[in-house]
């Protein structure tokens, strides 16, 4: 199940990153932006960014059985680990502008004119939320690290030789942003938002095929968890 969520993640996030109407449409150039046009933008968009969240939600769950099943085989072998491990409570922000229809709360209506604050608020909510992803991730990867290293040494202890390895996660820890912000007076150019939108579309690809790593590298080591138990012939409570 995880491994089919995994592919679907990863293919929204190509599509993503190709752009076009494979991931999403844009606003049209040249004309007057369209209110039902740019809230299709974002709603193709929405949806990729719940798929990550979920896929976030998932993987953290994971990660916090195997460290269970990990301490119990430290317990129980009476090996101390060699790497701390996060203690806090690692949660991903609630969804930006949660509702049925948050782009009308937005002012993004047929018939209306959105101003500049409005989409400023929407893209800022934006730069939120995959800003809170990229913190996640880090987080994640710091404490599957730190995993690993535990596992490794229960494996030298149990004579496991050799063990498969994953390859190795590098979060990115710079700041998300989108390159245009609008001002009152000022005329908003489709190319500036779509520009803004490609902005989303990188970050989010980047984010789902971060997490997309860190489910395979989680997968590695439950399968590298359960060869410990039998080696060790131990069963988790």
């Amino acid at each position: 199940m995880r491994r089919r969520w995994t592919a679907l993640l990863l293919a929204a996030c190509t599509a993503l990153a190709l752009g076009g109407d494979a991931g999403g449409p844009f606003v049209n150039s040249g004309g007057a932006l369209s209110a039902s046009a740019l809230r299709a933008a974002l709603d193709a968009r929405a949806e990729v960014r719940e798929l990550v969240r979920d896929q976030l939600i998932d993987a953290r769950r994971t990660q916090v059985f195997l460290r269970d099943r990990v301490a119990f085989l430290e317990q129980e072998s009476a090996t101390v680990s060699a790497a701390s491990v996060t203690d806090a409570p690692i949660t991903v922000a609630e969804p930006l502008q949660a509702g049925a229809d948050p782009w009308t709360e937005a002012g993004i209506v047929a018939g209306r004119v959105a101003n500049a604050a409005d989409m400023n608020a929407v893209f800022e909510a934006w730069v939120t939320d995959v800003s809170n992803f990229r913190a996640f991730q880090a987080l994640l990867i710091r404490e599957q690290e730190a995993l690993f290293e535990r596992v490794e040494a229960l494996e030298d202890r149990a004579g496991i030789l050799d063990p498969p390895t994953a390859d190795p996660l590098v979060p990115n820890e710079d700041e998300f942003a989108v390159p245009h912000t609008f001002t009152t007076g000022s005329v908003m150019h489709a190319s500036e938002m779509n520009a803004n939108l490609q902005a989303v579309d990188a970050g989010l690809a980047e984010e789902g095929a971060t997490v997309a790593g860190s489910i395979a590298g989680l997968d590695l080591l439950e399968a590298r968890v359960e060869a410990l138990e039998v080696a060790l012939d131990l069963e988790p409570t």
